[in-house]
Formats: structure tokens, C-alpha cells, sequence
């Protein structure tokens, strides 16, 4: 977690995540997809407070229809995901297990495959990975694309 944000930015932050946020995982191959933290919003300064906050990028969404506003579009992946979710996690509770999903499909990055031909010295994104990696990926693809449709959801208190 980085020590420059305050509790109450994380709160505040968690809150905007909980209404805004979207966790997006994109297919790269079989097994592997890119990972991001998503908020879209049309006011400019909510968004450059996120982006000074927590870095990552943010970009103007131009809309076709005259009727609609442009969106900014704050994105996080990668290693800036594993830093600011650390600190996300205790505050959120409508994505909480989305943000939880994703700590965990991290985590399947950093491990190595542990036999064959490659499994010595090849950094994660070429090596081969065992078959229960690719299954817990695939695991939590599926887990957070059923959190993402609300007919499945019970309402709770």
C-alpha cells in the first residue's frame, strides 16, 4: 500500500470505485488476460483527483451523440492494480469480491511453471504454466463474470 494515501482517500476512493468502477478482464490467450480497474465520469476534476492519487491513465471518451457527454475514462492494470487494491480492499463492499478475485488472479502471474523444458529462469508471461494455474485463471474469469450479472445476485441486508 502506498503510505501517502490517507484512510479517508481510500474510503473516498472505495466509494467512487463501489458506484463507478468497473474490474475488466480482457482474453490475451487461452489462459491469460489482461486485468483493469476502470471508472468512467464526466467530471474532469473527480477524475485528475483519481489520477494524482493513484497514477494509472486517464483519457477523454468522445461520444457520437450530441445528447451525451464526453466521458473521462480512468484506468488502472498491472502493477498498479496489485498497489492500490491492498489498500482498496478493507473499504469496498459492493466490488469487494470483485477487487478480491482479481488480488488472487495476480497472484497466478508471479508463479512459475514448475516442470518441463521451460520452467527454469522464463519469466511468467513466456513460460508454460501448469494446468492448475491455467484452471484457477479460468476459475476466476468465470467467478467474476457471474458477480457481474445482477439476476444472479441475492439481495441481501
Amino acid at each position: 500500500m502506498d503510505r501517502s494515501w490517507s484512510e479517508t482517500e481510500l474510503a473516498y476512493f472505495a466509494g467512487i470505485v463501489d458506484g463507478e468502477g468497473c474490474f475488466a478482464m480482457h482474453r490475451h490467450t487461452e489462459d491469460r488476460f489482461g486485468a483493469q480497474l476502470q471508472i468512467g465520469n464526466t467530471d474532469l476534476l473527480l477524475m485528475q483527483w483519481i489520477q494524482r492519487h493513484f497514477d494509472g491513465s486517464l483519457n477523454l471518451e468522445k461520444r457520437r451523440n450530441a445528447k451525451h457527454q464526453d466521458v473521462w475514462r480512468w484506468t488502472a492494470s498491472a502493477s498498479d492494480l496489485d498497489r492500490i487494491l491492498q489498500g482498496l480492499i478493507p473499504y469496498l463492499i459492493t466490488k469487494k469480491r470483485q477487487a478480491e478475485l482479481f488480488v488472487a488472479y495476480r497472484a497466478t502471474m508471479n508463479q512459475r511453471a514448475t516442470s518441463g523444458r521451460r520452467s527454469r529462469g522464463i519469466s511468467h508471461s513466456t513460460s508454460r504454466k501448469s494446468a492448475e494455474v491455467k484452471a484457477e485463471r479460468m476459475k476466476i474469469r468465470a467467478e467474476l463474470d457471474a458477480l457481474k450479472r445482477p439476476h444472479l445476485h441475492a439481495v441481501s441486508a
